[in-house]
């Protein structure tokens, strides 16, 4: 599913002001707790599953990307 990501400009400009890369983007979809809402999914990344990754993944900051939120 995540192969094919298209960003859009809105997002790049989002990611940007925000300073998120776009391996932690893809790391919060692959990772994230999926939620349904309002016709839309938002991937989060919860203490749960950062806490499950980080023996596996030492190259991000976990403690910046909890919370983080994608909308897809």
């Amino acid at each position: 599913m995540k192969e094919n990501i298209h960003i859009t400009d809105h997002a790049k400009i989002r990611m940007s002001q925000r300073g998120i890369r776009l391996n932690e983007l893809i790391f919060c979809l692959e990772v994230g707790e999926p939620i349904h809402r309002t016709g839309a999914v938002f991937y989060v990344l919860t203490d749960r599953n950062l806490s499950k990754m980080q023996p596996f993944n030492s190259t991000l900051d976990m403690k910046k990307l909890r919370g983080l939120t994608a909308i897809i």
